[in-house]
This record gives structure tokens, sequence and C-alpha cells, in this order.
């Protein structure tokens, strides 16, 4: 057993020896890059996306962290965005990067720090967005877009219906015992619903690998029962993750997860795998046959 702490930690600060493995949130003024591959699947057709997620932790007070987030290097269906629509969508989406943010350790997202900032890069965008895009539809859109912008619940949705972000910002935080399970509640945004759907379970972890460098938690839940969202009977749902934690530093490297729902209209399955790049070189989204290219709804 590694000896650490399930509290908080800055870079410097020792830990109290306890046994047992511990999850930390010690990230702080650690910046990382996530690639991270998503696929839905539906009776409505196929979905993927690939995107880099720069994260920058820059500082922890009174258990919370301060996070700066940007989204870039983005594939829709295996390519780069062609489509106008999908150039608008990203287009509309890019001043709201590098967005900040605090968040607990127990995976709640907790205030935004610079709602004020974005607002005024998106207005100085308006000029450049209504030069590379006309017609009523795009002129809707960004419309729409600095509306939702003004509204804080409308401008947390850009963290907590990001997919990877949800995972990463999950309650796993603490003590684990090998052998010994933890109750778990995770939010996850499903493409095709407005809401997350809330799966309940339990978490455990694992041996160290055989290097001794890292530990999976290994995540298995499910919908609590049939329940009806959006006009659509949810008739059952699981979800499995395994989360990749590194050691010494007890901090996600990977995250790997498959959830299915299945409806009184169809089945959905939706799979992510999101991993620690640690070279600027980012490498290609894995090929394969996608048949659907509405994604503005996405962004």
């Amino acid at each position: 057993m590694t000896a650490i702490t399930d509290i908080i930690l800055n870079p410097g600060e020792k830990p109290n020896e306890r046994e047992g493995a511990v999850v930390q949130w010690h990230y702080s003024d650690m910046q990382r890059m996530y690639g991270v591959q998503v696929n839905w699947q539906s009776a409505s057709g196929e979905k993927s996306m690939y995107y880099d997620m720069l994260m920058h932790c820059k500082g922890i007070k009174d258990d919370a962290a301060t996070w700066e987030i940007s989204k870039n290097n983005i594939f829709l269906d295996n390519k780069r965005p062609e489509a106008p629509l999908e150039l608008l969508a990203i287009a509309c989406a890019e001043p709201c990067y590098p967005f900040v943010f605090t968040a607990s350790k127990d995976g709640i997202i907790k205030s935004l720090l610079n709602t004020e900032i974005i607002k005024k890069r998106f207005a100085e965008a308006k000029e450049i967005l209504f030069r590379d895009f006309d017609g009523g539809i795009a002129l809707q859109y960004i419309d729409a877009t600095e509306h939702a912008l003004s509204q804080p619940q409308q401008l947390k949705k850009i963290v907590t219906t990001d997919l990877w972000l949800s995972l990463f910002f999950s309650p796993i935080i603490g003590q684990y015992d090998i052998g010994k399970i933890k109750p778990l509640l995770i939010n996850l945004p499903f493409f095709g619903f407005q809401e997350p759907l809330v799966f309940n379970g339990t978490i455990k972890i694992d041996k160290p690998n055989f290097d001794n460098k890292s530990q999976a938690l290994i995540v298995e839940a499910a919908l609590d029962g049939p329940t009806i969202i959006e006009g659509e009977t949810l008739l059952s749902g699981k979800l499995e993750a395994t989360y990749d934690i590194d050691i010494p530093g007890h901090t996600i490297r990977n995250i790997s997860c498959h959830a299915t729902v299945i409806t009184d209209k169809g089945e959905h399955y939706l799979w992510l795998n999101g991993y620690q790049i640690e070279t600027k070189e980012t490498p290609p989204p894995e090929k394969e046959d996608a048949k659907s290219k509405s994604w503005w709804s996405v962004f």
C-alpha cells in the first residue's frame, strides 16, 4: 500500500501517512493535454468527435480548484470540419476559450470566473462572424449564442455538458481500500438528450499494475429504473468506466467509458477514450464509418 492522504495537496506539501490508495487532486500549477475520442450510436445514425482538451489547474484554495480549459484540434466524424454549420458552431464557440471555473474535490462545478471576459470576446468576434457567415440561419445562430452567453446557467453548460469534463470531475477523489467498493453517482451527458442522465453504482480500485506506475478505478453503474425524459421512456441503462490513475501522483491519466441506454424508441450507445498526451503531437482520431453530419447542436 502507498502511504498517502485523501486531502487536496499543493506542490511542496507533505501528506499525512496512512494506509490505503488515494485518488488526489493536487494538480495545482499543472498543465496537461488530453486527447478525447467520443463516439455515439443510435437509431438515427452514428457520430464521432475528437478534440484536444488543455487543462490547467491554476491553484487550490478552500478545498476548491481553479481550472482554465481550452478545446482545440476538433475532428467531426473523423474529418476536419467543412460544412458551413459545423464551421459556424466552432467559430461561435472559440471566444468561450480559455474558460475559467472553480470545482470542488467532490466534482461540483461551483462558479464561473470569466463570464464577463467571454461575453466581451464574443462581442468583439461578432463582426468577423457576420463577415464570414451570412444567411438567416447563421444570423439566428450567432444571436442565439450571444443570448446564451449572457445567461450564467447556459454558459455553465460549456463545462457540464462536456462528456470528458463530466467524467473527469466525477466524485472519485478520496480513500480506497483494495477489494472494497464505494457508492458513486455520475451525471453523464448523453447525446440525444438535453439533460444529463443519472447513473447510480459503485467504484473500486484495482491493484497496481505490474510496473507499479498506475492503478485502475473500476466503475459499474446503472440507471435507477424506468423514467420518462424528454418524451422517451428510459427502460434500462448501464455504464462501465475505467480511470487510469498514475503513481505516485495519484491523478487521472486516462479515462475509458462505455454506456448503453435502452428506451421505448430505441437503443443509444456511447464510447469515450480520453488519454493524456505527453507531447504536443496530436494523433489523428481512429477511423470508423460515420453517417450523420448534424453537429452544431453539440457545441
